[in-house]
């Protein structure tokens, strides 16, 4: 189910939007739609990034694994 959002943004970031969204052939819409996806996701990770950074004192070899086991957590739950 989808809900309407307003907001204000300046002319110029609207302008900019508009540009892409049409490069990439979709509606406007469709395309903060999925930035705001993409960019909840990056924050997510980068979050999962830090978490496990707090640890640098005590990092294991398997950090990597980790931060990556970390990060597929975070996309299923964007999925």
């Amino acid at each position: 189910m989808s809900a309407r959002l307003t907001i204000s943004i300046e002319e110029e970031l609207l302008k900019e939007i508009k540009k892409l969204a049409k490069k990439e052939g979709k509606s406007v819409s469709e395309f903060v739609r999925s930035s705001l996806r993409e960019w909840l996701t990056d924050r997510k990770r980068r979050q999962a990034g830090m978490r496990l950074l707090e640890f640098v004192g005590s990092v294991s070899e398997d950090a990597l694994k980790e931060l990556e086991a970390e990060r597929r957590r975070a996309d299923r739950d964007w999925s």
